[in-house]
């Protein structure tokens, strides 16, 4: 998808002693081997909080394209703002875009007053990338309000257009 989640082993504050402030990732498309390589790369967009020296540590970092090569390096900063050497590079291809499958079927139904009504759809995903959608009736109201007025003036226009009965 348009993220990767890079997962080793946490470093210290100070060594392998405490955890490290926070993490700084950076990205390519070629490797990440020295500091003018880290100096050329992209900073990449990550949320992590430094886990304890020697525990496992994940961070995820967002913003990339979906179905893409890069390669991705590390450094660690700790409290004082030491920033440490360059990571090993890794490299990895980010996962293609989702792909939404929604049943074909129209969803339609006329409510009369004081009557209700329930439809269901089916989302999929037949991608390869996460799928996250929503689906708002946040206008609904509104929305309704409108076309029971245009609906109305339509009918009244209609009525006034019509020969009288003879």
């Amino acid at each position: 998808g348009d993220f990767v989640t890079l997962e080793f082993t946490a470093t210290g504050d100070d060594g392998t002693v405490g955890a490290a402030s926070e993490y700084l990732v950076r990205y390519s498309g070629s490797p990440i081997l020295t500091e003018n390589d880290w100096d050329l790369a992209t900073p990449a967009s990550v949320s992590a909080t430094p886990q304890v020296s020697g525990t496992p540590e994940s961070i995820v970092a967002t913003g990339f394209d979906f179905s893409t090569d890069y390669h991705l390096a590390i450094k660690a900063v700790d409290d004082a703002f030491n920033i440490s050497d360059v990571s090993n590079s890794v490299a990895t291809t980010t996962l293609g875009p989702p792909v939404i499958d929604v049943a074909t079927d129209m969803i339609e139904f006329t409510a009369e007053v004081g009557e209700t009504d329930s439809q269901t759809f089916s989302v999929g995903n037949t991608g390869e990338g996460d799928l996250t959608y929503s689906v708002s009736l946040a206008d609904a109201p509104a929305t309704a309000a409108l076309h029971a007025q245009r609906y109305a003036a339509g009918e009244a226009a209609r009525l006034a257009a019509a020969p009288a009965p003879v």
